[in-house]
């Protein structure tokens, strides 16, 4: 143990032994424990909320045959290559009648349609 020094104000302070290294390994667990308990905590106060109500979500619905090459690019996954691409098919070869007619569309495939059908709707044509 070290000697007692004394500050220049006077006052003796005892001087300890410096932690070794088990007690520091002890006191970076006990504060990684402190850690976890408390991003426990956040994550369980946040989810407290879940059975309050909430705001339905806004849903995006476009028709395909209407919407234009902005209004395609809200779509997930769609570009304006894509959109135009969409366009310009429309536009020369008629409406859509489903679609899965989107198929047709260079760069648009089972994946895609299934990613986008959610936002797009195909009117009946008379």
């Amino acid at each position: 143990m070290n000697a007692p020094s004394q500050l220049e104000s006077g006052t003796v302070v005892d001087r300890e032994e410096p932690l070794a290294i088990g007690d520091a390994r002890g006191t970076v667990v006990a504060l990684a424990a402190i850690v976890l308990a408390v991003c426990a905590w956040c994550l369980e106060a946040t989810s407290r909320g879940a059975g309050e109500p909430q705001p339905a979500p806004v849903r995006l619905r476009l028709e395909l045959n209407q919407a234009s090459v902005e209004e395609l690019m809200l779509l997930p996954g769609i570009g304006p290559e894509l959109a135009g691409r969409i366009v310009e098919h429309r536009e020369t070869e008629g409406p859509f009648d489903s679609l899965e007619a989107l198929d047709a569309v260079h760069g648009i495939g089972p994946a895609k349609i299934a990613g986008v059908a959610p936002y797009l709707t195909v009117a009946d044509e008379p």
